[in-house]
């Protein structure tokens, strides 16, 4: 793999992670100068289909780069990009649930954890990939794949939450 800064791959992923902050401050309804674009139903959907994917792509990405190591670099693309575009269309959900439910939101703390535990999970990933990790990699590798562990859990949590099942 080429240094990181001359990759184009690098510099795809850290335009997408970039792009978050601005997605929470652009889109907040809340903000003085939001871009209302849509209805909230439709990033609700979007974010569940996101969470589809990651609770799915996860073990399948684990199963194929265990079993097809020759073709090691495309999964890890699809995975790294496909994982960056998922959580971008999360935190459009987050951003709309912010202001509508501050005082649920407060109470359980199950999406923001969610939502933060995600973030440590792509900064763990981004770092490993882009080998800024150097000698810490394996506390990395520890602490990404315990933050995966962490997000099937909250995962379930809050779905249930929000079902009203807990």
């Amino acid at each position: 793999m080429k240094k990181p800064l001359e990759s184009i791959e690098f510099w795809i992923a850290a335009i997408l992670i970039a792009f978050m902050p601005a997605v929470l401050i652009l889109f907040n309804p809340a903000s003085g100068g939001a871009v209302i674009a849509g209805n909230q139903d439709i990033f609700h959907w979007l974010a569940v289909t996101a969470a589809v994917y990651l609770a799915l792509s996860t073990p399948v990405f684990f199963y194929t780069k265990h079993r097809l190591n020759e073709k090691y670099q495309p999964i890890m693309k699809l995975h790294v990009f496909g994982n960056i575009l998922a959580l971008l269309l999360i935190t459009f959900h987050a951003t709309f649930q912010t202001p509508v439910r501050f005082i649920k939101v407060a109470l359980d703390f199950l999406g923001p954890t969610l939502y933060i535990s995600l973030m440590f999970l792509l900064i763990t990933g981004f770092v490993m990939r882009f080998r800024f990790s150097g000698r810490y990699r394996p506390a990395f590798r520890y602490l990404h794949v315990s933050l995966v562990v962490t997000f099937y859990l909250l995962v379930f949590f809050h779905v249930m939450t929000v079902l009203h099942i807990f």
